[in-house]
């Protein structure tokens, strides 16, 4: 009986863990206002399957089902940039991405940022920022990820 509660409390620990993994960064910020949210699941990733591997603007994704999510955040209302800022600085430090790339030409600012596999030699994160100043865009990418093959065609 104690075993059955001790494996019990640890699948429930697990799934917890699960859920909170693929829940969406910026669940908590609202819709409409100028702001506009996309989440693709790894249920929908492994569905589009190949589909998904077309290159669009030379970014390709060679293999989807290696992706856990993605997330795309467009904020039109500078009222919510400081809002959207703060909860990816949030993101970046509790997960201990690293800058891949910044550039700032003082217009616009992009900061890449990237979590590496335990091997060195594909992301486990991916973080892109960018703002334009009067719109404030963000992606985060979670799974397996080539960068060589990102930007391959």
């Amino acid at each position: 009986m104690k075993a059955i509660r001790i494996l019990m409390a640890a699948m429930a620990v697990m799934t917890g863990l699960t859920v909170f993994a693929q829940a969406p960064v910026f669940k908590d910020l609202p819709s409409g206002e100028g702001i506009e949210k996309v989440y693709i699941s790894k249920a929908l990733m492994q569905l589009a399957g190949s589909a998904m591997s077309t290159p669009v603007n030379g970014v390709n994704i060679p293999d989807p089902s290696k992706i856990n999510n993605i997330e795309v955040v467009n904020v039109e209302s500078r009222k919510y940039f400081k809002t959207v800022e703060e909860k990816l600085n949030a993101y970046v430090n509790a997960n201990k991405l690293q800058v891949l790339l910044q550039n700032d030409d003082g217009e616009e600012v992009t900061v890449i940022y990237g979590l590496m596999s335990d091997d060195g030699k594909k992301l486990k994160e991916l973080v892109i920022y960018n703002n334009e100043g009067d719109e404030l865009n963000v992606v985060v990418i979670n799974g397996e990820i080539d960068p060589q093959s990102i930007m391959s065609r």
